[in-house]
């Protein structure tokens, strides 16, 4: 059986199109298509055992600002969480400790009018 190169070549990047990876595909040892660069941080390489053919992908750095850039939002939405339990937190403890002080002022004041009445 004999793919195509164009039929190989559009499965092969539809696999590889994410953040923008660069990709090898040799068939029985002869490059069929070549995407690579020279600027590689990682490379891998997949062999087939069914057909024959071998793709070698690379990574660089576009590929790695693109994987955190997607998940920038979790960050985001992290932070986002623990704003608003940062600022629950403290306007909750400062109604307590408003309505503590308060109360404090109050019963001090009704002591104080009760010792000055026995004076």
């Amino acid at each position: 059986m004999v793919f195509p190169k164009q039929v190989l070549e559009m499965l092969v990047k539809d696999i590889f199109s994410f953040g923008d990876m660069k990709y090898r595909v040799d068939i029985i040892n002869r490059t069929a298509v070549d995407l690579t660069d020279g600027n590689a941080l990682r490379s891998e390489q997949i062999t087939s055992e069914i057909l024959p053919f071998t793709v070698y992908s690379t990574i660089g750095y576009a590929f790695y600002w693109q994987f955190l850039a997607s998940k920038l939002w979790i960050g985001l939405l992290g932070m986002a969480c623990a704003l608003v339990v940062h600022l629950f937190l403290i306007q909750k403890g400062g109604q307590k400790q408003f309505g503590v002080l308060s109360g404090s002022s109050y019963q001090r004041a009704q002591l104080e009018c009760a010792l000055s009445a026995y004076r």
